[in-house]
């Protein structure tokens, strides 16, 4: 057999396949690594000598999956920043920092309405814009009221008696000085007569 063609027919397995990052068939089968960009290996190959390499890796020359969203995103807030100013910060700990600062108004705002304090500056208005139409009508004229008829005094009438309760009369007592007087009485009724007044000359 000689180093040509009949030797070549005996290369018929492969050792580099597709790399499942890249997508070159660079994964070698037996190392269990990619050539081109060092897959499975988190940190992709990479070396500052050769610029051109560089330069067909770098963003913008792909699909860009992820990063179309993310640039688009950049791209309308810049939009929002030109209309209305720089945009605020959205980290956690200004969102946490807000939530206390909410929280502490509103218990001051319930502490305020216990005492029977307006708290905020919308119900301040309302109750200014309530008193101001309780003066109006309070310096509008009240119609009056027709006066109602004096009543009449009534006539005092007589107190009628009040009738004696029915029954026997209550017996006398008998006196114990009386009884020989009207004992003396009966036995001389000539001396219990008056004597008769002399006539008036």
């Amino acid at each position: 057999m000689g180093k040509g063609t009949s030797s070549f027919g005996k290369c018929h397995t492969k050792a580099h396949a597709l790399c499942k990052r890249c997508g070159k068939r660079s994964y070698h089968i037996g190392h269990k690594r990619c050539a081109a960009c060092w897959w499975p290996q988190a940190k992709k190959k990479r070396f500052n000598w050769s610029e051109k390499s560089k330069k067909r890796k770098a963003i913008g020359t792909g699909r860009l999956r992820h990063m179309k969203h993310v640039l688009g995103k950049a791209k309308f807030e810049a939009k929002i920043v030109l209309r209305r100013g720089p945009h605020r910060p959205t980290t956690n700990r200004f969102n946490r920092e807000k939530k206390k600062q909410s929280r502490l108004a509103k218990e001051e705002n319930a502490k305020k309405k216990a005492e029977g304090k307006d708290g905020d500056e919308k119900s301040k208005k309302k109750s200014g814009a309530k008193k101001q139409l309780r003066r109006i009508h309070q310096d509008q004229p009240k119609p009056k009221k027709a006066k109602k008829a004096a009543p009449k005094p009534k006539a005092k009438t007589a107190a009628k008696p009040k009738p004696k309760a029915a029954g026997k009369p209550k017996a006398k007592k008998a006196d114990p000085k009386a009884a020989p007087k009207a004992a003396a009485k009966k036995a001389d009724p000539k001396a219990s007569k008056p004597k008769p007044k002399a006539a008036a000359k």
